[in-house]
């Protein structure tokens, strides 16, 4: 779910930003590539501008042997009446570890029509479930819940969102 004050890929990608630093977690910029502006019509008529985040690896230093490989796809579709709409187009947020293929991951794409757009492999490729559209914060705060005891939490709220 996109944060409803996000207006433009660039907020998004700020936004991005954000969210890694304060789980603590960084991107190497030289590394991290992002490729806003693409251009394209929908069916409607519609100009939508493009940001694609091929894949890519966070490597949780606070969490040895964890890792999160993610990739995505956002659009921002202008209206006539200048409302802006930000969408997720496709994402994979996929968690692994030491000798762990798959904790879980969460997908957005056709292809289970039984499910919808938006599903979670949950232990495995084969075991898929229904699941909300999600974020990079709503990934985070999964990792937190799933791998970060309560007397460990650096966010004893429980929950990510609060605590930056």
């Amino acid at each position: 779910m996109i944060p409803g004050w996000i207006q433009s890929l660039e907020d998004y990608r700020d936004w991005m930003d954000e969210v890694l630093a304060c789980f603590g977690e960084s991107v190497d910029p030289d590394q991290f590539y992002w490729d806003i502006g693409g251009l394209a019509v929908d069916s409607e008529g519609r100009e939508i501008r493009i940001m694609a985040i091929p894949a890519h690896r966070i490597t949780f230093w606070s969490l040895p042997g964890l890792v999160l490989d993610f990739e995505l796809v956002v659009h921002e579709i202008q209206h006539e009446d200048g409302f802006v709409d930000i969408e997720h187009a496709k994402y994979s947020y996929h968690l692994s570890g030491d000798g762990v293929p798959i904790y879980w991951r969460y997908d957005m794409h056709p292809g289970h029509p039984e499910l919808g757009p938006w599903h979670c492999h949950e232990g495995s490729d084969d075991n898929r479930v229904p699941s909300p559209d999600m974020d990079l914060q709503m990934v985070m705060d999964r990792v937190l819940s799933d791998f970060v005891d309560d007397d460990d939490d650096p966010h004893p709220d429980g929950d990510f969102a609060t605590a930056c």
